[in-house]
């Protein structure tokens, strides 16, 4: 992580003379921030600042340990290092068998839900196609009784129309009678 504002020449030179005083000491003490302010050449803050993440990075390496283990305790932890080697692969078995048995039921599981799900959707289907097919009948069945209805209504205006003519003309007979009347008996 690079501190901001800092040139990355300084910054680097910083770290060389860091890495080149820790080698100095066998990589056993780390550098004063003092000696590597004075080797690199830098101000004290930016040394400080870049030291931090110096050491910061040299505490997270860790350098591998190789270390050759003797022939001596080779030779006794043999037979352990074998039987313990036996129960860690039968331990694991183990746990691949359940880890495997715990699949097969998840999978088996999830079949039979799937399974369900399939035959809910082809009965909500069904129900569907008979519904809409009944929806279908019932709307047939009410655009024919409203065209019934309209016709009917037609008619009654037409009768309605005869009759009021029908009226009209007895209402005017009537009174021609009347008239026809007054005059005979006049």
């Amino acid at each position: 992580m690079t501190q901001p504002g800092i040139p990355s020449e300084i910054r680097d030179r910083i770290f060389q003379v860091a890495n080149e005083l820790y080698d100095e000491a066998n990589r056993e003490k780390m550098p004063t921030v003092d000696q590597v302010r004075r080797a690199a050449k830098a101000d004290m803050n930016t040394t400080s600042s870049v030291m931090r993440e110096w050491r910061k990075q040299q505490t997270s390496q860790v350098a591998p340990v190789i270390v050759t283990v003797p022939e001596r305790v080779q030779d006794e932890f043999q037979g352990a290092i074998a039987s313990a080697w036996n129960i860690a692969q039968e331990v694991a078995n183990e746990a691949l068998h359940a880890a495997q048995k715990g699949w097969d039921d998840e999978r088996a599981e999830a079949e039979q839900l799937r399974s369900e799900m399939a035959q809910a959707f082809e009965v909500q289907s069904v129900e569907l196609e008979a519904k809409t097919t009944a929806l279908s009948q019932e709307l047939e069945s009410h655009n024919q009784t409203k065209s019934e209805l309209d016709q009917a209504r037609k008619q009654l205006q037409e009768l309605t129309d005869q009759l009021h003519d029908k009226e009209t003309k007895l209402a005017s007979a009537e009174s021609r009678s009347k008239v026809r009347k007054r005059a005979l008996l006049n």
